[in-house]
């Protein structure tokens, strides 16, 4: 039985009384059938899927829609509002709203950003900051200021914070530490009733695994409970009005709390039932039906508790389980109507509507013909509007339910993408209480929920993930809208207005009459959820809601699991052609390689892949839609180095290109009905590596080549924001921390440099927004990693040690010291839960570091632990942070886990034969997949449900064959709980990840030779294809799998104007590229023995990307990561070095723009390879370089026969020091540092004379310096 197939069609009302005793006998036979699934796939045939185009018809509606308007242009109206802005200069924090409360001061607005919690009067006059009250650590993505009107809460990562509001200005009353675990994003503290005293309020909040209950003003502690597993990401407890009965979701468990008494009354666990086992992430519980009941969806299953307070005899006791046959929706939450009579729930499937006090079904509506988008809820017609009707939203469509005469009113199609929680409103009085507002890309819908008629209107820009189109206020009320720099305020509103914000301002619209009627731009971007909020304090009594608007919204990046689905680094980067005798379990993917050559603009539905040359010239990009047909070919002047560089939220994408300039394309105006524009930026030098996104700023930063200079650049506006001159070259690839907007450069100083974009925005000083670290005890191995949340970076140092530096001032937060063991490969952190885990080793065995880093929140040292790893280790340890667990493999053919707050706490599964390549999890369904060796001709993959594994469950884990072996490529429809396996035939097989099953396997279709590419929201699978004359791309889109009954995916077979580049076919080179190896200067604090090498690839194809490493081997084991860059334009390569000892073998192997690799290069080194006999210094010497005068830069060359602190700094006639240049420690050899003639504030010098004095130990040297203008 496909356990996915709902229930068909709406159950009547004479059966409604039988729906329980239906669904139980329905549940039990699942159950059955579930049980008897678990064994190892039986032979049989294979169900074959090919070419099936997506029909023109596609989603035929179920009810004819009234046909949509044409696009309306703005009304060039007189302007009516009134805008003005309160500057606030800290940085937003993502989803973090603003909020209005009602202060002893009048109407405050509340709007917490990082360092602080800003109060701001709302008016009325003009709006400005009563006050910034500090806080002490990060925020929390998606943790909201709370208030009743008297009292506030407000939490940050590992404190809760209390408020007075009852005065002029707002009193911090208590700060509380909550040591423990760290608590989740988008959960937010609770104000309740509680007996205790002075005020009779407790605040409430959920952290990792434990929940906290606290008096309200003083913050005394009046219980801390533990959780039976952890808090999952914005699924919030839910408490009764009365405050007398808490529950507490958490993974795999409902646990029910008296919080008067601070007691758990029971905690049941969803994995007694094989239909429901884990929560969805952002799918909240719900009191309903008079707080009797509170209900709570999972994946398979809706729970039924009973919500009776403990004082009226209740339990918390699990009353109910209604079976789901289909996958819930990420963030698409059961919804209640007004009458507290009817839930409503999106699956892929099906629209389930729950009647909430008898718990069955009382109906349950088809979605075939139509794709889901995260984080949409439905909306109702407000009280008193009769016919009751519902509204959910799907791709390219709104479905409208008649809530008490169940059944589908009608589907009214509203042409445009879906944008990730933006949310339609409903107007809330007569006679427009039946009109829904709805924003897709570049359109607003203005839909009559009654007649199902639908105006269509133009509103371009780019819409921001999570900030929704709101209704505006009633007249003498105002709008505020976040943005980054501070608060647009507007007021003047007529009625039936409301605002629809995009990236670079509000548009105006009049419901009533059907026009746009204004546009505010912002003097700032916009960010993802920064919401508008309408006052409703400033005049007249406050509205009441639209539609429930919950907090608990999405944040695309979340560390490193989206960053790695939404543009998956090339298969072919795996080190596959690694020399046997190198580390061979350790398998880099994401943080190593270029861009891939096919992504996916993610919200926008649309996808580029890079062509070959053609007429266009010698690259072109096309642009397809989702179904895969071609929308755009637009052609390179230049070839291109490497692939795509994505700026998802301002829908921009760039691409390198060998004349040293970047080719920038806007698909902005594809969402308006336009076409995509192409501009391009001169770099001003070779760059090394590829330039690294700040999507807050819409801005980009390069490294030139000779690793000093940092390009940044604005590609919103095309335009050049400044170029950076650091104190040392650059040697790693930077990295930025996108919480805290901070670009970290490894420098060859034993120093990391630091970039804040933030504040560089903002105009500060450029002390302020570059400064460097202190000299570390050794040299950075390998790229620093962020812990997001927490604004600090770890960073490996040669030797075997560990060093944390705070983001924001570079300060050396914790340096661990000579540790016990070697580190092998990188080193990982789990940045929900602050645990880093990484492998280490001795002479002879292995172990896995255990770092728990939120000591660091409250000023302790991070707790080290070590655990032995039974055999090798293979591949990376994968996070299960949803559960709180890790995984990884090892030679001993087990999968090992590890509870990450209790390190002792685990076990491992032995699969029934040998493991092959890696260990593949679905994070968000926690289910894994890994090879296994076929033998016989065929191929095994080994299936894993992780809750199952991790819960001690039965039917955790089986075999499933495959016809023929599987590549080590998968990859997951996350969506519908199926993945995709690129099978060495070149064909794909289907799995279907809930069943444990192999759906089936492509055939007639073009072979698959690279890799396969996924959309992680739209269910769609891609890979190019060449077969030697004509080119292409294959889309499967898997949302057909997903309706009732499943259907086929939709497979389009895509001819192109050219091959894509990644699909060409190649021929590796037949010997290893030759190299010439360069000895650098010893620096201060290298060990004995250390040398420094550059490595400089002779013959290499311009656009190639190249690596080295170091083989060294410290009993069996290597110390280094390898380090990239790109070859330019003359096939020059700078700056790949390596840390080395006598006797060790330094390697390079290089990728041409196609992915193909050359064999590895492998030298043995000694103590004089590379040294050439001028390569140090005699003698010490300083002196200016070029002309003198100078009009807009000067530069200064000085030789040093050692390693020295070195000191360079300019000074004016008066014996004032106008500026730094260098300070520090400095490697021998020749030296060269620019001075662009300003002072250490960024200012321009005046005219005249000035002196550079150096200092370099004991040696000095001074030069006159004439400036004019």
């Amino acid at each position: 039985m496909d356990r996915r197939r709902p229930p068909r069609g709406v159950l009547p009302g004479r059966f409604a009384v039988l729906a329980p005793f239906f669904f139980t006998l329905l549940a039990l036979f699942i159950a059955l059938s579930s049980t008897a699934a678990l064994a190892a796939d039986a032979a049989g045939p294979v169900r074959t899927f090919g070419p099936n185009p997506r029909p023109a018809d596609a989603g035929a509606l179920a009810a004819k829609p009234a046909p949509p308007a044409e696009p309306l242009a703005p009304q060039k109206a007189a302007f009516h509002l009134i805008t003005g802005f309160v500057p606030i200069s800290s940085l937003p924090t993502e989803d973090v709203d603003l909020v209005e409360v009602a202060m002893g001061a009048g109407p405050t607005g509340v709007w917490p950003t990082e360092g602080a919690v800003n109060f701001v009067s709302l008016g009325p006059g003009a709006p400005f900051v009563i006050a910034s009250l500090p806080t002490v650590s990060p925020n929390i993505t998606g943790v909201d200021f709370i208030s009743d009107g008297t009292w506030g809460a407000f939490a940050s990562l590992g404190f809760l914070y209390l408020y007075d509001l009852t005065g002029l200005l707002p009193v911090v009353t208590a700060t509380i530490p909550l040591s423990g675990t760290p608590a989740r994003r988008d959960i937010d503290p609770m104000l309740i009733p509680h007996p205790t005293p002075p005020s009779g309020v407790a605040c409430v909040y959920a952290t990792g695994t434990e929940i906290h209950c606290v008096s309200v003003p003083t913050g005394a502690l009046l219980w801390t409970l533990p959780l039976p597993s952890p808090v999952v990401e914005a699924v919030d407890p839910q408490i009764n009005a009365a405050g007398t009965l808490l529950f507490v979701p958490t993974e795999g468990f409902m646990t029910a709390i008296d919080p008067v008494a601070g007691a758990i009354l029971i905690s049941s666990p969803l994995g007694s039932t094989p239909l429901g086992t884990t929560l969805v992430r952002e799918v909240d519980a719900r009191f309903v039906d008079g707080e009797t009941k509170c209900y709570l969806p999972a994946s398979g299953a809706l729970f039924v508790f009973d919500g009776t307070p403990p004082g009226g005899g209740g339990t918390g006791a699990l009353m109910a389980t209604l079976p789901l046959f289909s996958p819930l929706i990420e963030g698409n939450d059961m919804e209640v109507d007004p009458s507290g009579t009817f839930g409503y729930l999106p699956t892929l499937a099906t629209m389930y509507q729950v009647h909430l006090p008898g718990m069955f079904y009382a109906g349950s509506y088809s979605f075939t013909g139509f794709a889901h988008q995260r984080n949409h809820d439905t909306v109702f017609t407000p009280p008193g509007v009769l016919p009751a009707k519902a509204l959910y939203a799907v791709q390219g469509a709104v479905f409208i339910y008649d809530v008490a005469g169940l059944f589908v009113s009608g589907v009214v199609a509203t042409p445009g993408t879906l944008v990730d929680g933006v949310d339609p409103f409903v107007t809330d009085s007569p006679p427009f209480g039946s009109i829904a507002v709805l924003s897709t890309l570049g359109s607003t819908h203005i839909i009559d929920m009654m007649a199902l008629g639908v105006t269509t209107l133009s509103t371009p820009g780019v819409l921001r993930t999570d900030v929704d189109p709101k209704p505006a206020p009633m007249p003498g009320n105002r709008v505020f809208q976040p943005v980054i720099g501070g608060l647009l305020w507007a007021e003047g509103f007529f009625p039936f207005e409301c605002v629809v914000t995009v990236s670079t301002g509000l548009h105006v619209v009049d419901v009533a009459a059907g026009l746009v009627t204004e546009f505010v731009s912002t003097p700032g971007l916009v960010y993802r959820g920064g919401d508008a909020q309408p006052t409703t304090l400033l005049a007249g009594p406050p509205e009441p809601p639209f539609s429930v608007d919950h907090p608990d919204q999405d944040f695309l990046t979340k560390c490193w699991e989206y960053k790695w689905a939404m543009n998956r680094w090339p298969y072919w980067w795996y080190y596959s052609t690694w020399p046997s005798d190198f580390y061979p379990t350790w398998t880099p993917f994401a943080p190593f390689g270029p861009p891939a050559l096919l992504g996916y603009d993610i919200l926008n539905n649309v996808k580029l892949c890079i062509l070959g040359a053609s007429f266009l010239g010698p690259n072109a990009v096309a642009i397809l839609d989702e179904g895969g047909g071609v929308i755009q070919n637009i052609g390179l002047p230049f070839p291109a180095i490497g692939g795509l560089i994505w700026d998802w939220d301002n829908k921009i994408c760039k691409i390198r290109m060998q004349n040293q300039q970047e080719a920038i394309i806007n698909l902005g105006p594809l969402a308006w009905g336009g076409a995509a524009t192409i501009s391009f930026a001169a770099y001003g030098s070779r760059t090394r590596w590829f330039p690294v996104v700040d999507r807050m700023n819409g801005w980009e930063c390069a490294v030139y080549a000779g690793g000093r200079d940092v390009w940044i650049y604005d590609h919103i506006n095309n335009a050049l924001v400044t170029t950076v001159t650091l104190s040392a070259r650059v040697i790693r690839r930077p990295v930025f921390d996108d919480q805290r907007k901070v670009l970290c450069l490894t420098l060859a100083n034993r120093r990391l440099a630091y970039i804040n974009t933030w504040k560089l925005r903002l105009g500060y000083p450029i002390a302020q927004w570059l400064y460097y670290s202190p000299v570390l005890a050794t040299h950075v191995v390998g790229l620093p990693v962020f812990d997001l949340y927490n604004h600090h970076t770890l960073v490996k140092l040669w030797g075997g040690r560990l060093a944390v530096i705070n983001n924001d001032d570079a300060v050396l937060v914790w340096d661990s010291g000579v540790l016990p063991y070697w580190p092998v490969g990188p080193i990982q952190i789990d940045c929900y839960n602050k645990i880093g885990k990484g492998f280490f080793r001795d002479a002879a065995n292995y172990y896995e570091m255990w770092c728990d880093f939120y000591p660091l929140v409250f000023g302790g040292v991070p707790i080290l632990r070590w655990l032995p790893v039974p055999g090798v280790p293979y591949g990376y340890p994968l996070f299960d942070s949803k559960d709180g667990y890790e995984f990884y493999r090892n030679d001993f053919d087990r999968i090992v886990y590890t509870n990450l707050f209790k390190p002792l706490v685990g076990g491992f599964i032995t699969t029934p034969f040998p493991m092959i390549g890696n260990l593949f999890m679905d994070r968000v369904n926690k289910y894994a997949l890994v090879r296994l060796d076929g033998g016989g001709g065929g191929g095994r993959l080994w299936w894993m449900n992780l809750h199952k594994v991790t819960a001690g469950l039965g039917g955790a884990a089986h075999v499933i064959n495959l016809p023929v072996p599987a590549e080590d490529d998968i990859v997951f429809d996350t969506q519908g709980h199926y993945a995709a396996v690129h099978l060495q035939t070149g064909e794909v097989a289907l799995i279907d990840m809930e069943a444990g099953t192999l759906w089936g396997v492509s055939g007639g279709l073009p072979t698959l030779r690279r890799q396969l590419y996924v959309h992680p929201f739209r269910r769609l699978i891609n890979w190019p294809w060449f077969n030697g004359v004509n080119g292409g791309e294959v889309t499967l889109d898997l949302t057909p799998l997903g309706w009732n009954p499943p259907n086929p995916p939709f497979v389009n077979v895509q001819n192109m104007l050219a091959p894509p580049v990644e699909a060409e076919d190649f021929a590796p080179p037949p010997a290893p590229i030759p190299i010439e190896i360069v000895q650098l200067s010893l620096q201060a604090g290298d060990a004995p023995g250390v040398i420094h090498y550059e490595i400089n690839p002779l013959g290499v194809e311009p656009g190639s990307t190249v690596q080295a490493w170091n083989q060294t081997r410290m009993g069996t084991e290597f110390m280094d990561e390898p380090t990239e860059a790109v070859a330019e334009d003359d096939g020059s390569v700078q700056g790949v070095s390596v840390i080395a000892l006598t006797g060790d073998q330094i390697c390079f192997i290089a990728y041409d723009a196609a992915g193909n690799a050359s064999p590895p290069t492998c030298i043995i080194v000694g103590p004089t390879t590379g040294v050439e006999p001028t390569a140090v210094p005699s003698a010490f010497a300083f002196a200016m370089s070029g002309t003198n005068p100078v009009r807009s830069e000067a530069s200064f060359h000085y030789a040093l026969p050692r390693a020295a602190r070195v000191e360079l700094q300019i000074f004016d006639l008066t014996g004032r020091r106008v500026t730094t240049l260098v300070a520090g420690e400095v490697e021998a050899g020749e030296h060269d540092t620019p001075w662009n003639l300003r002072d250490a504030d960024g200012a321009p010098v005046r005219a005249g004379v000035y002196f550079a004095r150096l200092t370099a130990g004991k040696d000095h040297g001074v030069e006159r310096v004439v400036v004019v203008h």
